[in-house]
C-alpha cells in the first residue's frame, strides 16, 4: 500500500506539466464575463474538474465527462468544451461581481468521482490563480 502511494504520488508530480490553464491574467469589469481554459496532454485521463476557493472554503463547481458538462447545483458558471487529452475545457463566469473573487483552478483526472481516483490539478499551488476584485475592476491573476 505504501509503495503504491508513493508510485501515485510519483506519478501525479510528473504529470502537472502536462496540465494547463490560461490565461494568467484577466482584468474585468463587474457585471462583464470571465473565461478560463484547462486542457491537459495525459492518455487516458477523460475529466477535467473545475474548483473555486475562497478564504478556508474550497467547492467543486463541476466537471467536464468527454463532452459533456455537469454543474453542480446552485453554481451560476457555465463548463463546455471536451476533457480529452488535447482538447480544450471552458469555464465561464457571467456577470462577475464582488462575490466573485476566489480563486479557481481545475484538475485533470481518470473518473469524475474524486474520491476514487487520481487526479493532477493545475495550478499546482492554488494562489497561483486567483481572482480579485475590486469595486469597479475585475483582475485575475
Amino acid at each position: 500500500l505504501v509503495i503504491e502511494i508513493i508510485c501515485r504520488l510519483i506519478d501525479c508530480a510528473s504529470q502537472v506539466s502536462k496540465v494547463h490553464q490560461n490565461p494568467p491574467d484577466i482584468y474585468r469589469n463587474q457585471g462583464e464575463k470571465a473565461e478560463i481554459t484547462c486542457s491537459h496532454q495525459i492518455d487516458d485521463y477523460f475529466v477535467i474538474l473545475w474548483y473555486r476557493q475562497t478564504n478556508n472554503d474550497m467547492k467543486l463547481l463541476g466537471y467536464m465527462s468527454y463532452d459533456s458538462a455537469n454543474k453542480e447545483t446552485e453554481v451560476t458558471v457555465q463548463i463546455s468544451g471536451d476533457a480529452r487529452k488535447g482538447e480544450t475545457c471552458t469555464l465561464t463566469t457571467e456577470e462577475l461581481s464582488l462575490n466573485s473573487s476566489a480563486v479557481y483552478f481545475c484538475a485533470a483526472s481518470q473518473h469524475s468521482d474524486v474520491n476514487c481516483c487520481v487526479s493532477v490539478q493545475k495550478p499546482p499551488r492554488p494562489w497561483f490563480f486567483h481572482l480579485s476584485i475590486t469595486d469597479h475592476t475585475l483582475h485575475l491573476y
